[in-house]
């Protein structure tokens, strides 16, 4: 999992530990609002099992290029109609399930897909889409900037993730994750879970990361910058498991990080003492700096 930092040469911001959010209902609550949303009763009747996302960056005109498959199962056996989550403003151009075009249409920031038959087993749906995402909430997706270099990140927190990704966003429908993220070579990309891969080609770096646990769509996460990185390792208070802390950062702010992040073990090994192990520890404890600055 990743915790989200936002960071300056004077101070540096816990935004999210553990992945419990804090919020500031004062600063934010006149931002937070998508018109009445609500999970529906045709998203109760679905259960996403996994969510395997490419998100392609296009920094230069703040435009995402994506592909998402969707596995999920029916909760009912006479379901013949899926709905999903996912801004209007984005532009769909290939709808299929388990492999087959499918019919589908859109409303408020909704896509609803019918399927031929009732979907009486696991069964897979891939959308492809593309655009520019909206900020919203405490900022949705940024195409951001700061002393001339690109900054892409995400805050989907509490129901902003469809502003660029197609998902059921339903909290308590929590699914596992296989994403890919692609930029510019000279950026590094940052997401949930293992890194498994770094890939070249023709002056681009796809980023492919795994979770093994089941995350909700809002901690979906994703951080592009020309960041530096630097790391040290958490001991498990059995003594048997150890975990990396990963840290990317701006590279102007490279040596002051080495000295302001230095609690952070000391910080996860009070918390799982205090409420029991960091829930995570197969993954990693990631921090990020990007462009935010409340906590």
């Amino acid at each position: 999992m990743l915790t989200f930092i936002k960071y300056s040469l004077k101070f540096s911001v816990l935004c999210f530990f553990l992945n419990i959010p804090i919020y500031s209902s004062t600063i934010f609550s006149k931002n937070i609002s998508d018109n009445g949303y609500k999970v529906s009763d045709l998203q109760k009747q679905v259960d996403i099992l996994h969510y395997k996302l490419k998100i392609r960056l296009d920094t230069q005109n703040k435009i995402i290029y994506c592909e998402n498959e969707i596995t999920a199962r029916p909760l009912k056996s006479t379901l013949s109609e899926i709905e999903l989550n996912l801004y209007d403003n984005l532009d769909v151009t290939d709808v299929k399930i388990d492999g087959k075009k499918s019919e589908y249409y859109r409303k408020n920031n909704r896509i609803f897909i019918k399927s031929d038959n009732s979907l009486a087993d696991t069964f897979k749906v891939f959308v492809k889409y593309k655009g520019k995402p909206k900020r919203a909430g405490f900022d949705g997706f940024v195409f951001g900037e700061v002393n001339n270099s690109k900054v892409v990140y995400t805050i989907s927190e509490p129901n902003f993730a469809p502003t660029w990704f197609v998902c059921d966003d339903d909290p308590a429908d929590k699914a596992l994750l296989d994403i890919e993220v692609i930029n510019d070579s000279e950026f590094v990309s940052v997401s949930n879970g293992i890194l498994e891969s770094v890939n070249d080609s023709l002056g681009q770096r796809c980023y492919y990361y795994k979770a093994i646990y089941p995350i909700s769509t809002y901690l979906i996460a994703i951080y592009s910058a020309p960041y530096l990185q630097f790391q040290d390792v958490y001991r498990g208070l059995s003594g048997k498991d150890s975990m990396k802390v990963e840290y990317y950062v701006l590279p102007e702010h490279f040596e002051n990080t080495k000295i302001d992040f230095v609690d952070h073990i000391e910080i996860l090994k009070v918390f799982s003492q205090r409420f029991g192990e960091y829930p995570f520890i197969k993954e990693k404890y990631g921090v990020a700096e990007f462009l935010w600055n409340f906590g």
